[in-house]
């Protein structure tokens, strides 16, 4: 009887989502258990499962009809699991990627109150007393994300890899780990834009907002590279276009070859590393004077782009009657 044994284990399965659903809450993710259909709704789909002996001229067949979920437990079980198995990666790596998308808006927003503080955006790196790069930008922010007690740990006028900063590498904040990584202790894959003409451009005073040319929302401040291009965090390495492959060292991270980027005005935007070669550059510039936002590429893949958002088309106005 199909419909007595769907009576005793539907309740076990329930059971089995709920705590499905609570280990799922913990990345992020809110289900209900609710989203369930009702037992009811199931059962009248159901009929009793029919078995037959019959013998055949080949010797004796042995024939089941049954309705899924039926009787045999053990038979429909990986079944089950096959099908639901993707679903819940697909929702785990969601919620990764908004736990990644909130660690990067963080940065954002304390890089901006860094400016704030000091009419400037960090540095790409902390001079040492003899003038050599010393720690990251990353170190230097770390006041703004209620890190006041670590960043006073450190020797500021020595390079990151001092034997005093090096034994600091392994507290690195949870803000600067994306939940998708999985470099070695220590390794951030979260990098300012490096470059002649990027936010975190070689500079001993940081770049002023004003000197954002393109546009803040146009121009993006830090990205989220692969675990292959991740550094010490405390170690002044960023990410540095390659003009002819800008997209080399982004995507992999998540499926479908995108990447995070936290943009100069503070948003975070999701954008495919497939862009082509003048839209990345364009992005990654912050006074090159390129037009971004309208690029036919980035329209096509529906990069963040929203018509409402593009410049008005004026239409040509008619002539008036002779």
């Amino acid at each position: 009887d199909t419909q007595a044994l769907f009576d005793l284990f539907y309740p076990l399965v329930q059971i089995g989502a709920q705590a499905m659903f609570n280990e799922m809450s913990r990345e992020g993710l809110d289900m209900d258990v609710s989203v369930l259909p009702s037992a009811g709704a199931i059962r009248k789909h159901l009929r009793s499962s029919v078995s037959t002996l019959s013998r055949t001229p080949d010797g004796v067949a042995w024939t089941t009809r049954q309705t899924t979920p039926g009787t045999n437990v053990g038979a429909s079980a990986p079944v089950t699991v096959a099908l639901v198995l993707p679903a819940v990666q697909a929702a785990r790596q969601a919620a990764r990627r908004t736990v990644s998308l909130n660690n990067m808006k963080q940065i954002g927003l304390a890089l901006h109150v860094h400016h704030d503080a000091t009419r400037a955006f960090p540095p790409a790196a902390r001079k040492t007393a003899d003038g050599k790069p010393g720690l990251s930008w990353r170190v230097q922010i770390l006041p703004y994300i209620e890190e006041d007690a670590l960043y006073r740990e450190f020797h500021l006028d020595e390079p990151w890899d001092s034997d005093h900063n090096k034994k600091l590498l392994e507290r690195m904040p949870a803000t600067f780990r994306s939940p998708a990584s999985t470099a070695p202790p220590g390794y951030t894959n979260y990098l300012g834009v490096g470059g002649d003409d990027g936010i975190f451009a070689p500079s001993e005073k940081g770049i002023r907002m004003a000197e954002v040319r393109d546009g803040t929302s146009n121009t993006v401040m830090t990205v989220e590279v692969s675990d292959a291009a991740a550094v010490p965090w405390t170690k002044p390495d960023d990410f540095v276009p390659n003009g002819m492959k800008p997209s080399a060292g982004l995507g992999g991270m998540w499926s479908g070859n995108i990447f995070l980027a936290g943009f100069a005005d503070g948003s975070v935007r999701t954008l495919s590393a497939s862009l082509n070669r003048k839209t990345l550059n364009a992005y990654f510039t912050k006074s090159g004077g390129e037009v971004v936002g309208t690029d036919e590429d980035a329209f096509d893949r529906g990069i963040d782009f929203d018509p409402r958002e593009a410049p008005d088309v004026l239409e040509p106005e008619p002539a008036l009657p002779e």
